[in-house]
């Protein structure tokens, strides 16, 4: 199987905007949102499975998140990161 990283695809496709990054990768997601947030400057919302990422590679992404300034919270077995200026209100009370 042929593959290629992250930034690679993007560099290659010249993305400047991207809005979202929507992952499901089969155990891969955590790799590759890393490697997203150690190459790229893009800023888009992220999305991907967090369930069979080890606790910790975890543990690393999360302090990546973290020092990239993404806020986020879990959603079933998705993690849902926005960078802290896209901050959005989210009400989750049914009124």
């Amino acid at each position: 199987v042929n593959s290629i990283t992250i930034s690679n695809l993007i560099k290659k496709y010249d993305f400047k905007k991207l809005d979202l990054l929507f992952l499901d990768c089969e155990g891969y997601d955590g790799k590759i949102v890393f490697d997203f947030l150690s190459t790229i400057y893009l800023r888009p919302i992220i999305i991907f499975e967090f369930i069979h990422i080890d606790n910790v590679f975890f543990e690393k992404l999360i302090l990546k998140l973290l020092d990239k300034e993404y806020l986020f919270f879990s959603v079933s077995e998705n993690m849902i990161c926005y960078p802290r200026e896209k901050k959005i209100n989210i009400n989750l009370d049914d009124q």
